[in-house]
């Protein structure tokens, strides 16, 4: 989010707090779910594409279909994050600096 000034994000407050709409705050998520969030963005989707091309290409499959079905495998993998997206969104919770 670093690379866009302006973004819309959920914060859960306190009802008493005096923030309104249009105020600048600075909004901060823990440590540990940003690592969490780069392995899930990042890392597991190239331990999957390395897994899918190396071990089909290990079975003796041609490098295009293996290529191919890697793609695939990481297609599928962000396919089944996007339909968990609600679970995660659960689980990435911002706070308001204070």
């Amino acid at each position: 989010m670093s690379d866009v000034s302006e973004k819309a994000v959920e914060v859960p407050t306190d009802p008493y707090a005096s923030y309104g709409v249009g105020d600048e705050v600075s909004v901060v998520l823990k440590a540990s779910m940003g690592m969490k969030a780069v392995w899930l963005a990042y890392f597991i989707p190239l331990l999957v594409l390395l897994a899918v091309i190396l071990g089909l290409m290990g079975l003796g499959v041609a490098e295009v279909p293996a290529g191919l079905a890697g793609l695939g495998a990481v297609a599928l993998y962000y396919l089944l994050l996007y339909l968990f997206r609600d679970r995660l969104k659960n689980e990435y919770i911002f706070t308001i600096k204070g």
